[in-house]
């Protein structure tokens, strides 16, 4: 047995209202771990670089 949408919940009344007090806009949010470098050299920058890519590669 499937969950009902949260959709079908919503009155459209406040649907509506929740639409125009956003004007037109939508936000996003990321959120993820940062990863600095441990030295300062070339290699450990880039994997620094790399497990950032990774953790936010997908957005």
């Amino acid at each position: 047995m499937s969950s009902p949408s949260p959709r079908k919940n919503i009155s459209s009344d406040k649907l509506n209202t929740d639409q125009a007090s956003q004007m037109g806009e939508i936000g996003i949010t990321v959120q993820s771990l940062w990863y600095v470098p441990k030295y300062q050299t070339v290699a450990s920058t880039k994997a620094a670089l790399r497990a950032l890519d990774f953790m936010l590669g997908c957005f």
